[in-house]
């Protein structure tokens, strides 16, 4: 369970950091949380799983 919410946070925390780069291209933030929800979630990384999702 801590794995998981470690994963999440690190999750976020890079979310909030491709979301800074992005607006620095003056794009707007969310752009740079979406790629960064894409590349960590269950589908492509495999960062958080399926089953981190299903419990959230």
């Amino acid at each position: 369970m801590l794995i998981q919410i470690l994963c999440v946070f690190a999750a976020i925390c890079a979310a909030y950091v491709i979301g800074k780069a992005v607006a620095r291209l003056r794009l707007p933030s969310i752009l740079g949380w979406l790629l960064a929800g894409i590349l960590f979630g269950p589908y492509l990384a495999n960062v958080i799983t399926q089953d981190t999702v299903n419990a959230l």
